[in-house]
């Protein structure tokens, strides 16, 4: 099956036509993305492009318009899209398959892959033939059609008999689970949790698309009764893990491939993931904790703006930077948690270069100034609702696994930032360990002071070369063990000129 995001149409309309793409998903339009079959290159333009993008109509359900000016309208009818007002011929379209993509604030919205483009097409003046090939024509043309849908329902039919062989559910992989373990899996699953892959593997099953509308409903149903309260994470988290759960019962009821997968210990661990990724994308949770959260959003910014005016010495590099940073282009709190866990790794690699690094661990102590020192540098805008949200909405059991050391020390150096402590131990150990160079510069300068100081005795013995001096090297310079008249001689400086 065609996949959207590979189509030359959708490939151009983001990056040739980016303003209009970013508007479409910022607003969450619908995208129809003509089959890549149907159209060529050339034809892609800015009209091309904005009659693509729909806007839904305020006035009636499953209306939507065109970006055009003048706008056109189309009506969406099952899986057939009808041209309305503005279009010159009324034609029918058919859905071939519907996508759900995110854009940057992790909103969803609808892409579907469309038979034929929505621009109408051209028709050439018909010139005048002789009466005989006129009458003709429609023979023809009824003959070329009935061809053309012959050749159309061949494939159907074998794609419908053979099996695709992705969909092969016994050959393995391994991933890395919610909890940070890495367990063997069908390789039927997408290597990566990212709210990209899931939905493209759910939209794989033409089973999935009958009980999509079900879903939809009744997360839209929890959306619009449950009310999110500051410090209840904890409550929102099990209802929608039962959401997760129900999910996960609706979409093994008509698919018999997952049936088979939930009877399998590992594969059944791994599809409920799937699931609770899915639900958690759709709903949108993070946009909820940030709302809440946005006054301690702001706090731990400018403390952290106070903290980097402070011109720290900078240890961490760029690399440990750009692997933190990642973290706020992450959409799940298991993508959050991947970036953590490498960013820690990196620190590690900091702090035991070489071979040593793979086998050692940070402790907590030596690890969270420099964590802090990470997050202080990236210098995050929403970084306290983040933390709120991959540390609540894991919705799974983290605390005694890899996974849980990570969430507790991030939640350590989030909370200490917003306290007003960002460094304040990182900056203590910089102080003490300046100070102790500071003590073994002196203690090195005295000591080379001390051998100047026994050269140059030494050397005025060479100079002098006076048998009846004797000189006590350990004694300071010009003191001699010898006494009376003898004495004062050796004490005059011209004596030894």
């Amino acid at each position: 099956m065609e996949e959207i995001s590979k189509n030359p149409f959708f490939i151009d309309l983001k990056k040739k036509f980016s303003t209009l793409y970013e508007k479409a998903s910022g607003n969450q339009w619908l995208v129809c993305v003509p089959s890549k079959s149907s159209f060529t290159k050339s034809q892609i333009n800015q009209e091309f492009a904005e009659m693509h993008v729909l806007k839904p109509s305020i006035s009636f359900k499953d209306v939507f318009d065109t970006n055009t000016n003048p706008p056109k309208s189309i009506q969406i009818d099952g899986t057939t899209i009808k041209t309305r007002e503005g279009f010159s011929k009324k034609r029918n379209i058919s859905i071939i398959t519907k996508e759900i993509f995110f854009n940057e604030n992790f909103q969803p919205f609808n892409a579907v892959l469309i038979e034929t483009p929505l621009v109408e097409p051209v028709e050439k003046e018909v010139k005048e033939k002789p009466q005989k090939e006129l009458r003709q024509k429609p023979v023809v043309e009824k003959q070329r059609q009935q061809t053309q849908t012959n050749q159309k329902k061949k494939p159907k039919e074998k794609i419908q008999i053979v099996p695709e062989p992705e969909f092969n559910i016994y050959n393995t992989q391994e991933v890395i689970s919610l909890s940070g373990e890495i367990i063997t899996v069908s390789s039927i699953f997408p290597p990566h949790k990212t709210l990209e892959e899931i939905s493209k593997f759910l939209t794989k099953f033409h089973e999935n698309f009958q009980v999509f509308p079900k879903i939809k409903e009744k997360l839209k149903e929890f959306k619009q009764s449950y009310f999110f309260v500051k410090k209840y994470e904890e409550d929102a988290a099990n209802r929608i893990e039962k959401l997760c759960e129900d999910t996960f019962s609706i979409f093994i009821n008509v698919n018999p491939k997952f049936s088979v997968l939930a009877n399998q210990k590992y594969n059944k661990i791994e599809l409920l993931s799937i699931m609770k990724m899915y639900v958690l994308g759709t709903l949108n949770i993070y946009k909820k904790m940030r709302e809440l959260y946005s006054e301690e959003d702001d706090n731990c910014y400018q403390q952290i703006k106070k903290e980097y005016q402070k011109n720290l010495l900078i240890l961490i590099s760029n690399l440990q930077l750009k692997f933190f940073q990642n973290i706020f282009q992450r959409k799940t709190p298991f993508e959050m948690m991947l970036v953590l866990d490498a960013t820690i790794q990196k620190l590690t690699k900091l702090a035991y270069p070489g071979k040593e690094s793979k086998s050692k661990l940070l402790s907590t102590d030596d690890l969270l100034p420099l964590l802090i020192y990470t997050i202080t540098l990236s210098q995050p805008t929403q970084l306290y609702s983040r933390m709120i949200y991959c540390s609540s909405f894991n919705l799974t059991n983290i605390s005694t696994s890899k996974f849980g050391f990570i969430d507790a020390s991030f939640q350590t150096s989030v909370l200490t930032i917003h306290e007003g402590n960002a460094c304040s131990k990182y900056e203590i150990e910089q102080r003490e360990r300046r100070e102790v160079e500071r003590k073994e510069q002196i203690r090195l300068k005295q000591e080379k002071k001390k051998e100047e100081e026994k050269k140059e005795r030494l050397s005025q013995i060479k100079r002098t070369n006076q048998s009846p001096r004797v000189i006590d090297l350990n004694k300071k310079q010009g003191e001699v063990k010898v006494g009376g008249f003898l004495s004062n001689l050796l004490s005059r400086d011209d004596f030894l000129k």
